[in-house]
């Protein structure tokens, strides 16, 4: 483990700020609420039979999701000296 973490690169650090965007959104996703959007149309003909058309639509929720987890990776992928700094005074590395 020790030399594993060694050299703390930008690449590991990268694989780890994916790692921890995709643990955000796998929560995120398991944890949110589904915000339907349901919108109604009513259609009425002078002649003819009146229609009413009822949609849903989940896509909201799901990209408010998407967009916390991507925050998350480029937050995590910005603190690269301070998680390094971490990790070395945690294992007493160099």
């Amino acid at each position: 483990m020790k030399r594993f973490l060694s050299t703390w690169s930008l690449g590991k650090h990268f694989v780890f700020s994916l790692i921890i965007c995709l643990i955000f959104r796998v929560v995120g996703a398991s944890f949110k609420q589904y915000n339907k959007l349901l919108n109604i149309g009513i259609v009425d003909v002078a002649n003819g039979p009146t229609s009413v058309f009822v949609t849903e639509d989940i896509y909201y929720s799901t990209v408010v999701v998407d967009t916390a987890a991507i925050m998350v990776f480029f937050i995590v992928l910005a603190l690269f000296s301070p998680i390094r700094s971490l990790f070395k005074r945690m294992f007493k590395l160099d």
